[in-house]
């Protein structure tokens, strides 16, 4: 499963992959909508949210660049919890 938001300065396409086998197809449809509806309805929760902020300062950051360097990049994003 993968997902990308490809926004800017102004809205832009949610995709959603995933790599399943034919006999899945429906049932990952289905798990698919089902987690897009959960999180337009619910939001993402604290713990997802510090997850992805970790994920990403961990893949910008790599093995030179400090964390307080990237913390301007994060700071201005607003998520509804």
């Amino acid at each position: 499963m993968f997902s990308s938001l490809d926004a800017n300065v102004v809205e832009g396409p949610l995709t959603i992959r995933a790599g399943v086998s034919a006999a899945n197809v429906d049932r990952a449809v289905a798990s698919i909508d089902e987690e897009v509806t959960r999180l337009l309805r619910d939001g993402v929760t604290v713990k997802e949210l510090n997850e992805s902020r970790q994920y990403w300062s961990d893949r910008c950051r790599g093995p030179s660049r400090p964390a307080a360097e990237l913390r301007p990049f994060f700071k201005p994003w607003s998520f509804s919890t």
